[in-house]
């Protein structure tokens, strides 16, 4: 068949040509390779991008979030000098959250481990934001011999021990069904969602449509983000017992926004203090999303400890 040769042909062709280069040139760079593997009784979306020789970094994010929330990082970081792996968390972004799951943050970072034994890694250096700091912190108690470093942004650890009286709240029928139709009825709208992430920034106007796309249209899209938001909140009792933060020896640096309301600065202040050897950088005019409000203050400060201890 011979090729058409009329005009509409080449306009089409043209536009597709433009069409394809547009998506090529401002697609996010690191969000290409795309995978699922079951790891306990849930499905966990992730993404490895980069050389699998590179040093490889293990980024995690926060309660409600996604992977996505490191879109503004990683385009700043150049990505053919290290190996890049994001996690969905269960009943996070693409992760599933089966109900006889188990989510008390010993068996998340239990399963994170998991997830670097099946990508065949040895050693990270872990990035962690708010509950996925926290993590971070857990991975490295657990298996110190596998955590090169940790990188924790805002982490929210004395905040999130434990929800008082778990035991019998979600052991009721009525209060856990009471929970769950919150929980739903809060997740499912729009506007509630748009004033939580208000709420835990300094700047307000950083809440555009690229932000709500990448942070909220997940939660919206996901139908049980309600069941998932449950079950953090029922195994959240098992979280009370912390073990001994001096133990721990390896590099920590820690960045958090002073006008954070949702984890206090003076709790990462006490939480440095729990450790041997910890740095604190405290970012003014920030909430409680620096990877959202000040991403080029995060990014040349993880660049120099990255370095510092890739080798």
């Amino acid at each position: 068949m011979s090729k058409p040769t009329d005009t509409n042909y080449h306009l089409k062709l043209s536009v597709f040509t433009l069409i394809f280069l547009f998506i090529i040139t401002f697609s996010p760079r690191g969000f290409a390779y795309s995978n699922q593997v079951k790891i306990g009784k849930n499905m966990i979306h992730y993404i490895d991008s980069g050389k699998t020789d590179n040093f490889p970094l293990l980024m995690i994010h926060g309660l409600g979030e996604n992977l996505l929330t490191w879109q503004k990082i990683l385009n700043r970081l150049p990505q053919e000098k290290y190996r890049f792996i994001l996690v969905d968390l269960p009943g996070h972004g693409q992760s599933t959250a089966q109900r006889m799951g188990k989510y008390s943050h010993r068996h998340l970072a239990q399963q994170l481990i998991e997830l670097l034994d099946i990508l065949s890694v040895k050693k990270v250096i872990i990035i962690g934001h708010s509950l996925g700091g926290t993590l971070a912190i857990r991975m490295a108690l657990l298996h110190p011999e596998r955590v090169q470093a940790l990188f924790l942004i805002s982490p929210a650890v004395f905040s999130v021990r434990g929800v008082p009286l778990s035991g019998f709240i979600f052991a009721n029928p009525l209060l856990r069904t009471g929970i769950i139709s919150i929980a739903n009825k809060t997740l499912r709208s729009e506007i509630k969602l748009t004033k939580t992430l208000q709420d835990a920034v300094f700047d307000k106007n950083i809440i555009d449509q690229d932000l709500f796309n990448r942070v909220a249209d997940p939660i919206l899209q996901n139908p049980r983000s309600g069941l998932a938001l449950y079950y953090y909140l029922r195994d959240s009792s098992r979280n009370h017992v912390f073990p001994d933060l001096k133990s721990l020896t390896l590099p920590i640096f820690i960045m958090s926004g002073k006008e954070d309301a949702w984890v206090k600065i003076s709790e990462i202040r006490r939480l440095t203090a729990s450790f041997k050897n910890a740095d604190f950088l405290e970012i003014h005019q920030c909430g409680h999303m620096p990877q959202e409000e000040k991403p080029n203050d995060i990014v040349e400060q993880m660049t120099k400890f990255i370095n510092l201890h890739s080798q």
